[in-house]
């Protein structure tokens, strides 16, 4: 038996620090001018960072990695993220996994526990790993699936990704070549010619200062979330079809290839408009013209507008963003700053992007962008110094993971000798919680599911080494019924976006099959 407890890390949802600027607005800059993003939203010095999806001809590469330092610099030196009697103090520098794990063992004295035991996925391998590295003598079972790198640094990590996303790419061929209905091209072709025509520039529209194009980063970063198979979480073979959502991704590649070439301009510019605007008040609506006085406003009410940056300012603004988005997205960056101590300047990630593109193309260009926050972030690092020998953590991976590649739950088994590895030859990012019920399918989960369950209950390893192979759904199954071929269908936009894992509410988790 279990007491399970919450608690909210540092600047998440309530807790102390507040990271978000609160409520705030955006403004207008005077049209003509050279403008920022930090002229968007002078209230909030954390909002209004670049974006990668389109690149302005009056624009250079050098020019991005700048102006998010830039952003970086100015939100670090917010006086809302100061303390101390002459704001000798910034909040972010002590967000780091290392001061996560000091609030969890004083959490752990509170409660009167003797030992913690932590069950982590993704970033949750770091909390687990970390607290285990520093109170050894504290800890009781530890479980780190999909893991995170022990001994990270920019350069490694951003490598590292590059050849994972190659792998699951790969993966995705592979299956939706076998997989019927998946696409009507030729997965791999399908993926060369779009991002080829990308990256020609084939995709653009006009601006006030030039032309804006999108870039293959549109359909490269949808890989991170895109390229799984969650079958294994369905009720049933329809349920189950519309969870391998790399069949989405196909669905993508496919939908923009059957665009005629004559209305690309017109996606190029209804994506900017939805991806690159800013609501001001309603009194500003005479600046939302373009070069010629045609008025851009959209989205009118009577007290505010929508207006589209990318035109006339030649700039990608969004926002004001909420406040929690703010906070989210500087909590990410504050945290994995602390934990990975690396800093480059802007022409050292140029340097990094143009060796990452030449080894691994369009999906190496992604690559360089999933540590470019933190490559830049002025902080300094609190590594914690990831692994002991004290501990027997149950370290497991997928193989084919889309968002932590299998490479680092090796070294996380590296860092700590006296762990034992479980591998699930699957296409997913992380696994069934041990914690509900599960009944024996045809995925090839459930022996590693109930070891894990073993592990939870006695603290009993399973044999290093173990791995459970996973069935394809509608490849090494049976293939499903006719009704099973309608899928779930998305409407693409090139934002954020979380997964939808299959989970509803009223759900008997006993129904489901591993």
């Amino acid at each position: 038996m279990y007491d399970l407890f919450a608690i909210d890390q540092r600047g998440i949802a309530e807790s102390e620090p507040v990271l978000h600027c609160g409520t705030h607005t955006a403004t207008l800059p005077k049209l003509g001018s050279a403008v920022s993003l930090a002229d968007f939203f002078p209230d909030c010095p954390c909002d209004g960072f670049p974006s990668q999806t389109y690149k302005f001809s009056n624009d250079h590469e050098l020019n991005y990695f700048k102006r998010l330092r830039d952003t970086n610099y100015r939100c670090n030196d917010a006086p809302y993220l100061k303390r101390g009697a002459n704001n000798e103090y910034r909040v972010t520098d002590y967000m780091g996994t290392s001061f996560l794990a000091h609030d969890l063992d004083f959490f752990r004295r509170a409660i009167g526990a003797q030992k913690l035991s932590i069950f982590g996925i993704s970033y949750g391998t770091w909390v687990g790993s970390v607290y285990a590295s520093l109170y050894p003598e504290n800890t009781d079972k530890i479980v780190i699936i999909g893991n995170l790198p022990p001994m990270p640094t920019v350069p490694t990590f951003s490598s590292d990704y590059a050849i994972s996303q190659q792998g699951v790419k790969a993966e995705f061929v592979d299956r939706c070549r076998l997989l019927a209905n998946c696409s009507k091209r030729d997965p791999a072709e399908a993926f060369r010619t779009l991002t080829e025509s990308l990256e020609n520039g084939e995709w653009k529209t006009k601006t006030d200062f030039g032309e804006v194009t999108l870039s293959p980063y549109a359909v490269t970063s949808q890989i991170h979330g895109r390229l799984r198979d969650n079958s294994h979480s369905g009720r049933n073979d329809t349920h189950r079809r519309a969870l391998l959502s790399y069949v989405k991704f196909a669905d993508l590649l496919n939908s923009m290839l059957d665009l005629p070439e004559k209305n690309r301009s017109e996606f190029v510019e209804n994506q900017l408009n939805s991806a690159c605007s800013v609501t001001v008040p309603i009194e500003e609506r005479e600046k939302c013209v373009d070069a010629e006085g045609n008025d851009l406003a959209t989205k009118v009410t009577n007290t505010t507008i929508s207006c589209p940056t990318w035109k006339q300012y030649g700039v990608c603004a969004s926002g004001p963003s909420p406040a929690m988005n703010v906070q989210y997205g500087l909590v990410y960056a504050t945290v994995m700053a602390g934990d990975i101590p690396s800093r480059l300047l802007p022409s050292q990630m140029v340097d990094m992007h143009r060796r990452l593109k030449a080894g691994h193309g369009v999906i190496g260009d992604r690559a360089t962008y999933i540590m470019d926050s933190i490559a830049t972030w002025p902080g300094k690092s609190t590594y914690p110094g990831i692994g002991n020998a004290d501990v027997r953590p149950l370290v497991m991976g997928t193989l084919d993971d889309s968002a932590t590649g299998y490479k680092w739950t090796q070294e996380m088994r590296m860092a700590f000798p006296n762990s034992h590895l479980m591998t699930f030859n699957g296409y997913f990012h992380g696994f069934p919680s041990p914690f509900q019920k599960r009944k024996r399918g045809t995925h090839g989960l459930y022996d590693c599911f109930t070891e894990l369950q073993e592990y939870v209950r006695s603290k009993t390893l399973p044999r290093n080494g173990r791995t459970c192979l996973e069935t394809r759904f509608g490849i090494d199954d049976p293939e499903p019924g006719s009704e099973a071929t309608d899928l779930l269908q998305d409407e693409w936009h090139f934002t954020r976006f979380d997964d939808y894992l299959g989970t509803q509410a009223g759900q008997e988790e006993s129904s489901i099959e591993l």
